[in-house]
Formats: structure tokens, sequence, C-alpha cells
């Protein structure tokens, strides 16, 4: 900072718990509690796939938890979610492209999407979403996360979304 060409502001969380650990922890004792996001933008299942692709442009995020009422995780909706993406066709191994679940031809992606503004969370999201406890340790998750190729895992305490960690975390 000193060495700096132009002026630097250092800005810092009176919360933030984020540090280098010290010598007696060990990188391998970082918990995910350390390193998460807090503040995690969440959608309701009922939430439309315009209003999360608004919200994923506007935050600049490439993903949300989906919660119920209690706060619980029941889902997850990832911008890959809402694109086109190449399909198998089941017994056939010819893939072709498909929205939402369903084949298209690339003439229709219009009004596909248009069709789509009806569409919710729960139409779209990935049911099966695995969290992790804040007490975790960062390495171990890290790991999990590279194995199973997820970019983002929601942070759950006694069932409740608490926060999210990510690849950048």
């Amino acid at each position: 900072v000193t060495d700096a060409s132009c002026s630097v502001e250092v800005v810092r969380s009176a919360e933030c718990s984020v540090g280098r650990p010290r010598e007696e922890e060990g990188v391998g004792k970082i918990k995910v509690v350390d390193v998460m996001t807090k503040d995690v933008i969440a959608v309701r299942a009922d939430t439309t796939v315009q209003e999360i692709a608004r919200l994923l442009k506007e935050h600049r995020i490439g993903g949300v938890p989906v919660i119920d009422g209690e706060s619980e995780v029941i889902g997850m909706v990832s911008e890959g979610d809402l694109f086109l993406k190449q399909k198998r066709f089941p017994y056939l191994g010819i893939r072709a492209p498909a929205l939402f679940g369903q084949f298209v031809e690339p003439e229709n992606i219009a009004e596909i999407y248009q069709e789509a503004r009806h569409l919710t969370a729960a139409d779209v999201m990935t049911k099966a979403v695995a969290t992790v406890d804040p007490q975790d340790q960062v390495g171990q998750v890290a790991e999990t996360m590279m194995r199973d190729g997820l970019r983002r895992v929601p942070v759950a305490h006694d069932g409740k979304l608490v926060g999210i960690i990510s690849r950048s975390d």
C-alpha cells in the first residue's frame, strides 16, 4: 500500500474474521465460517426464472440457493439452469439442444424463453443439494467441490441457510 502509485483505501468489515491462520492453527484448520459469504442472495420456490436471471446479473453471481419458509435449503438454481445446453436422447447416444429440460429447435429458442417467463425456481432448480456446516474445514469442502464439480455450496446450521461458500472463497 505504501508503494502504490495512486491513493489506496483499505476497507475491512468490523465483523470480518478472515485472516491468516495462527501458526498453531495451520491452513488445514480454517473453518467454512471464516471464509463464507454471510449475506446470501436466496430465492423462494415461487420466484420466477426472469427474476432469478435479473438477480444473477445484478449481483454478478452464478447461482442462488432456493429456500422454503423456514429458511431451509430445498434446491439451487445456477446460471447453467437458465441457458441452452446439450442433452442426450435416451438410448440413442446423440445430443441435441435442450432448455429447461425439453429438447428445442434452435429457431424456437426465443419462443421458449418467452414461455419460460412463467417458470419458477421450483421448475428449474437442482433438488438434491448438499450443504456444509459452518464448522467444517475449508480444505475438505474444497476437495468435495473439486471432486463433484461444484462452484458453490450453501452453508446451513441446524438446517437453516447461514451462508454460501464458492470457489472464489
